[in-house]
């Protein structure tokens, strides 16, 4: 569920790619792993739309950008940031939507992800990249142990 009003709040995903990750082009300093699982600390701030139908039905878009933070530093992702815009729905308690995101290294270099939600599960496909992730590919299911519910997003 999308707050209406996001304010700041920190989010932690855990990504287990189904395929493997890959991509051409200069190697980093430190060789980053060609597949495997991920987990990462977000702290996303943004603004978000709803349209609150019943005590069970709404319907949100959002925009958010954060830091990312990968659990074991250096790989994956880490000290990227990530930019985010989405829709979706709640229809008798059960969200569903997607969302495209883009996450940049410091080198400018861009990784592609677009995050389906239906109900509880959310899956994820790498579409692409720019630069060192250019062909990067991956597939796989997002959990996080926030649950946002409608209105302001408290601070934490």
């Amino acid at each position: 569920m999308i707050p209406t009003r996001i304010r700041s709040f920190p989010a932690v995903h855990a990504l287990a790619l189904a395929a493997a990750a890959f991509w051409a082009g200069a190697a980093p300093a430190a060789e980053l792993a060609r597949e495997g699982d991920f987990s990462a600390t977000y702290c996303f701030v943004g603004n978000s739309a709803t349209l609150v139908e019943s005590k069970t039905d709404l319907a949100f878009s959002f925009e958010l950008t954060g830091p990312v933070r990968a659990e074991t530093p250096g790989s994956f992702l880490d000290m990227t940031s990530v930019h985010c815009v989405g829709l979706g729905e709640i229809k008798g308690g059960t969200p569903s939507g997607t969302h495209r995101c883009q996450f940049m290294d410091a080198d400018g270099d861009r990784v592609f992800a677009r995050f389906q939600a239906a109900g509880p599960k959310t899956t994820l496909e790498i579409s692409g990249g720019t630069g060192k992730y250019a062909g990067i590919s991956g597939a796989g299911e997002t959990q996080s142990p926030v649950q946002v519910q409608p209105g302001p997003a408290p601070f934490r």
